[in-house]
């Protein structure tokens, strides 16, 4: 298989694992195995200054006070109209944020969300996901190491 059709390919089972992800935190097992070990090594930023147009650099439209993380990114994902994909067992379950976003593009805001923890976020396809930052000790969600 082509390079070319082989990251297509992966970038169609990145959006079912994205959405999985949010919901269940399970794998689908649709998946191969090269794919499940290329999501696994998918590593995020922050400080990303994204090109107009692409889902990055959409308004986010938030505003939020003392919210849950995993709340905060929900909100997000509905007042900026973008699918945003995290798995719960990354997130600090102790964490509250405030953001007062509704100018900021959702690069900005995620900055801002993400600040105090070791995950970034990625575009990637039609969805943008939360991974552990590059760096990061952060395990996979299986509970290997990385």
């Amino acid at each position: 298989m082509s390079p070319r059709r082989r990251g297509t390919r992966f970038l169609r089972g990145a959006r079912i694992i994205g959405r999985s992800l949010a919901a269940t935190v399970l794998l689908p097992a649709a998946l191969s195995a090269q794919d499940s070990q290329v999501l696994a090594a998918l590593r995020g930023e922050t400080g990303v200054d994204p090109a107009p147009g692409t889902l990055l650099a959409t308004i986010s439209m938030l505003s939020i006070e003392q919210a849950p993380l995993a709340e905060a990114l929900a909100r997000l994902a509905e007042q900026s109209n973008v699918q945003i994909a995290f798995s719960p067992s990354l997130l600090p379950g102790d964490l509250r944020v405030n953001c007062d976003c509704t100018t900021l593009n959702l690069a900005r805001a995620l900055d801002r969300l993400l600040a105090d923890t070791d995950l970034g976020y990625v575009e990637l396809g039609s969805q943008v996901v939360v991974v552990p930052r590059a760096g990061s000790d952060l395990a996979p969600p299986d509970g290997r190491s990385s």
